[in-house]
């Protein structure tokens, strides 16, 4: 679903129209939700970080299944970020599969 952009700006009817949608205030559960499992996911990425830090501090080298999910990590936060900021309308993960990971060694 696509919102068009015009010069012109909305009439009363219009505006009271967009406030009474349904499709908006749902979408703002969504957001909140996706606010709540973004900020979840921060808190699961700096455990992350400091169990690779120390991985690599101790044994010498980076483990690799803790990259392959940082990296879908990192693609997670690039989709709960781009549909908070309405630059798409498709709902990342749960509502998705998680973002495979890219990383290779």
């Amino acid at each position: 679903m696509t919102t068009k952009q015009s010069s012109k700006a909305p009439t009363k009817e219009q505006i009271k129209q967009n406030v009474k949608s349904p499709i908006i205030w749902i979408r703002l559960l969504y957001m909140a939700l996706f606010v709540a499992f973004y900020l979840v996911a921060e808190i699961l990425l700096s455990a992350m970080v400091i169990f690779q830090f120390l991985h690599r501090l101790l044994l010498g080298s980076t483990n690799d299944y803790v990259l392959k999910f940082t990296d879908g990590l990192a693609q997670y936060f690039f989709q709960v970020i781009r549909y908070l900021a309405f630059n798409t309308e498709e709902k990342p993960f749960p509502f998705t599969d998680w973002p495979k990971s890219g990383a290779k060694k």
